[in-house]
This record gives C-alpha cells, structure tokens and sequence, in this order.
C-alpha cells in the first residue's frame, strides 16, 4: 500500500468533504425551492414500500427526453442482492473518472430492488448548470450504507459503466461490487 504524506491525507479528506457538503447542499436547496429534480421528490410517495405496485424510477419529473444526459437500468448482481434490500438510500451519478464532485446527481431513499430499476439523469439533475459533461464520465450507482453523500465507503454498494456522450440510453449499470475507502 502506498503511504500518503500528513498534507496529502488531509487534502483528500479535505476534498471527501467538500464533494459531501456540495452533494447535500444540491438537495436541501433543491427539496427548499419545492423543485422535483432529485428522484427523492419525484418518488415520496414509494418511501417504505417494498411490495406491490409499480416499481419506482429514478426518471425526471417532467418527463421531457431531450434533457437526457444518461438513462438505463440499474441491476444487482445475486450475490449482492440480499445486502442491497437492507439499504435506503440510492445515489445514481455522473462524475469524472478522476473523481471529483459530481457532475449530475439523484438520489431515491428506500429503492425496491431484485428487479431492473430504470433511470435517467436530466439537465434538472447538474449540480453547476452551465458546465460540460467531463471527457471521461462515469455513470456510478451507490447504495450507500450510512445514506451521505460522500464518497463511497465500506459497507456501500457500487456499479459504474463509461458514457461516452451526454444523452446516451440503454445503459446497463450493473452493482457488483463493495465501496472501498477514500483514496
């Protein structure tokens, strides 16, 4: 493993809290302003449901196609699955494969899973309009364990697959993994 300098641990744990305050702020602010660009707003009424009905999406409110910036499905690999039924909070995100804070972010608070869960990042979900989508974007799908909206952690679940282009459908995440620790 290589070892980190005192300056370099604190810079990175400085950046880890920075993206966290960022990500939360984006959606008090949002839920504040009575705006439904967060699938928690859009979805208040599956909060602890588990059975029947329709399945919940992580789709924008205003169901308006030509702001997509990345739309698909989100799956859980069998072996993670009984693990991802024990998490509430889901965050779905569009972020540079250098890290950083998220580009485009949504969240669903208590996501039924065990079957394809479908998705779609709007313009409604950039947290600084006016910014490109990065080069190298990544679509990351967290099932976060302690629900904040820092970086991944033990304890979280986590899929990613590459976007090449804002507007790409038919995305396949596929959650196959544990969350490490912060670099």
């Amino acid at each position: 493993m290589k070892k980190m300098s005192a300056s370099a641990l604190t810079s990175a744990a400085v950046a880890s809290a920075v993206t966290a305050v960022a990500v939360t702020a984006f959606f008090v602010l949002k839920e504040k302003g009575n705006e439904t660009a967060d699938a928690t707003a859009v979805l208040s009424e599956n909060r602890g449901s588990s059975e029947g009905g329709e399945s919940p999406s992580l789709a924008g409110a205003s169901g308006e196609s030509a702001n997509v910036l990345a739309a698909g499905t989100i799956e859980v690999s069998p072996a993670l699955l009984d693990r991802s039924k024990q998490i509430g909070t889901l965050f779905v995100m569009l972020r540079s494969a250098a890290g950083g804070p998220p580009y485009a972010v949504a969240r669903l608070q208590n996501p039924r899973t065990g079957e394809a869960l479908p998705f779609s990042l709007t313009g409604d979900n950039v947290m600084a309009p006016g910014v490109p989508l990065p080069a190298d974007a990544r679509l990351i799908v967290r099932f976060d364990a302690d629900g904040s909206a820092g970086p991944e952690a033990p304890g979280d679940l986590v899929g990613d697959v590459p976007v090449d282009a804002p507007g790409m459908s038919g995305l396949k995440v596929v959650v196959d993994r544990e969350g490490t620790a912060p670099k």
